[in-house]
C-alpha cells in the first residue's frame, strides 16, 4: 500500500470492522481519509483512536 501515501481515500462504512482495519491501514501507509458511515459521532472517536495507534496518516471526517 506504499503507493498510497498523501492520497485521498474516501471510505465508508469506517466504524464496521472492515471499514477500521482498512482506516488501520491506509493511515499506516500516510493515506489522507475522507472517513463516513451512519454512527458520525463514532466515526471520529475510533479515527482518533487508530490514529493514535498509528501515528501516520490524516483523517477528515463530518
Amino acid at each position: 500500500m506504499s503507493h498510497l501515501q498523501e492520497a485521498v481515500v474516501l471510505l465508508m462504512g469506517a466504524v464496521g470492522a472492515f471499514g477500521q482495519e482498512l482506516t488501520r491501514q491506509l493511515f499506516k501507509a500516510g493515506s489522507r481519509l475522507i472517513l463516513s458511515d451512519l454512527e458520525e459521532v463514532i466515526v471520529g472517536k475510533r479515527a482518533e483512536v487508530i490514529w493514535r495507534e498509528v501515528g501516520t496518516g490524516d483523517v477528515t471526517h463530518p
